[in-house]
């Protein structure tokens, strides 16, 4: 539903379940760093 945000993705990866995450957008990179949509991206990324 809140695909148009990516928020799924996001909170995905937040929690360390990257694998909804890279099937949505990049299945080679789980950990979602070629995919910057939102200003949230890189923010979880410092907080992995």
């Amino acid at each position: 539903p809140v695909d148009e945000d990516g928020l799924p993705s996001f909170e995905a990866l937040a929690d360390g379940d990257v694998t909804n995450a890279s099937d949505r957008s990049c299945p080679s990179s789980p950990d979602g760093s070629p995919r910057t949509p939102e200003p949230e991206e890189p923010s979880l990324l410092k907080k992995l």
